[in-house]
């Protein structure tokens, strides 16, 4: 069998309904389906896929918790001296992890909100948390 991710449900910054059901993510969610979000940072920077390690439903929404990502950012400039050199060649605009890295946590909910938490790697002390609100459509994967 080969498996298909669905866009279940999306909402705006808000978190009121934008497209498909809660009740069809909540069901597919109750019965073991692995998820996906993705995220609309808007002015922040470009939305992104995260695949989802841990989900929660709590009075009607639903709750999830992104796996570990190592930070990275669309910037042209590294701020570390030679050792961030960059070759000539990559594209000066393209997706690079930062100077001095952190391991990035997110929680975020049907309701719109997203807790996002930053911990150095070398130190692993919080570099920063911060909360907001953002559009996010949710997938479940479905067997086809």
């Amino acid at each position: 069998m080969k498996s298909s991710w669905n866009l279940a449900y999306g909402h705006d910054r808000q978190g009121n309904p934008a497209t498909g059901s809660l009740k069809t993510l909540i069901d597919a969610v109750r019965a073991g389906a692995p998820a996906r979000v993705r995220i609309d940072y808007a002015e922040e920077g470009p939305p992104i896929y995260r695949d989802v390690a841990a989900l929660w439903i709590k009075d009607g929404h639903v709750y999830a918790q992104n796996s570990t990502v190592i930070s990275a950012a669309f910037q042209s400039v590294y701020v570390n001296g030679d050792l961030a050199t960059v070759a000539d060649t990559y594209e000066k605009d393209g997706l690079r992890f930062l100077d001095n890295p952190y391991y990035y946590f997110e929680i975020c909910s049907t309701r719109g909100d997203v807790d996002k938490s930053r911990w150095g790697i070398a130190d692993q002390k919080l570099r920063r948390r911060n909360q907001g609100k953002f559009a996010i459509e949710w997938f479940v994967q479905a067997e086809v």
